[in-house]
């Protein structure tokens, strides 16, 4: 296969579908076989059940929109399992001022929770969503695709907090296309147990289209963590920001894998990532693999990625105000976070942080 199609697939190096767990399509199907699958399709909650169901018109309008060539990705065997195994659930967001909120969950051992969401926004709209995909009990696995398509002029903030308790596995895709002056806030969260792995895609294909992401993995115990990330610039004049942010404790295990891919034809093009990884055991691992594809020449591209430790003069001047290297260790990493998620809205910051925090406070540093 050629190494540009390489690029329009998940993941983006050694071209494997399940790279990081080994996993291939006939053993992934035989647990969902053996899964007690629920008989109705996907069970993802909607706070607001309106949003869940929205007026008829609204509705016909936003399948239309899934079924059209615009709103199309490539499938793959993930893609082609959640479709199979889960009913649809579409989600028209007005641009209220509520902040609608989606819960996938497990809550019993050996449930598999398949998850098809499609998310539109209309024309114009600024909206706000989270989505939360927690595999809460041991030998539990869900397997949740997201699609967005963000319009013209619109603007979104996505807030996705995704967790797996020791034993179980979360598998969450996320795939956003923007349209002309399109814009897209993505604070992504993975709190790892288990295993967590998160691909988003960001297909970048109208004029001005923006995309800034704020990623953060805490991992501990013997969890274990694999990120996708791709931002694929199709149009002129798009930008794309990317940070993460990795906390890898005890005997945890986090790969990240970036792309920014810019097309030909896709001039003006503004693109970065950065990776930062604190290493916080002897035996942690972390790694980032940032990646660029350039096929234009007016372009302004850069990525990187860095391993950090805990700053003497930062731990010398909390020691000297009488705290502890321990809790002032924690202190520095909650610091770094707050800082991290500073563009979310307050309520959701809350929210993100507090989960975080307490994450941090169990950790063995």
């Amino acid at each position: 296969m050629s190494i540009q199609a390489d690029l329009e697939r998940f993941p983006t190096r050694l071209h494997e579908d399940w790279r990081y767990f080994r996993m291939k399509k006939d053993e992934l199907k035989k647990i969902l076989d053996k899964g007690q699958l629920p008989q109705s399709g996907s069970r993802a909650s909607f706070a607001d059940a309106a949003l869940r169901h929205p007026e008829s018109a609204s509705r016909k309008e936003a399948e239309a929109l899934f079924r059209h060539n615009a709103f199309r990705f490539q499938e793959d065997t993930f893609s082609g399992l959640v479709q199979d195994y889960a009913t649809p659930d579409i989600l028209v967001l007005q641009g209220t001022s509520e902040v609608p909120e989606i819960v996938i969950a497990t809550e019993k051992g050996r449930e598999v929770h398949p998850a098809d969401v499609r998310i539109l926004l209309n024309p114009g709209v600024t909206a706000e969503l989270t989505v939360q995909v927690d595999a809460a009990v041991a030998d539990s696995f869900i397997s949740a695709e997201i699609r967005v398509y963000i319009p013209e002029n619109a603007s979104l903030k996505l807030n996705l907090s995704s967790s797996a308790a020791e034993g179980a596995f979360a598998m969450v895709r996320t795939r956003v296309r923007l349209a002309e002056n399109a814009k897209l806030l993505f604070s992504n969260l993975q709190a790892p147990a288990g295993h967590v792995r998160s691909e988003a895609h960001f297909d970048l294909s109208g004029k001005d289209a923006g995309l800034k992401l704020h990623q953060a993995v805490i991992a501990g115990g013997s969890a274990i963590n694999d990120t996708v990330l791709k931002a694929i610039h199709s149009a002129p004049k798009t930008t794309s920001d990317m940070h993460t942010i990795t906390y890898a404790a005890g005997k945890s295990r986090s790969s990240l894998n970036g792309l920014i891919h810019v097309k030909p034809g896709s001039e003006d093009v503004g693109a970065y990532q950065q990776a930062k990884n604190y290493i916080l055991s002897p035996k942690a691992f972390s790694v980032g693999y940032p990646q660029l594809e350039i096929e234009n020449q007016n372009v302004s591209c850069s990525h990187g990625t860095t391993m950090h430790s805990f700053d003497e003069n930062q731990l010398f001047y909390l020691n000297a105000r009488g705290i502890p290297s321990e809790q002032a260790k924690r202190m520095i990493l909650k610091g770094n976070l707050d800082y991290f998620f500073r563009r979310m809205n307050e309520p959701q910051k809350k929210q993100f942080l507090k989960k975080s925090y307490a994450i941090i406070d169990a950790l063995s540093i």
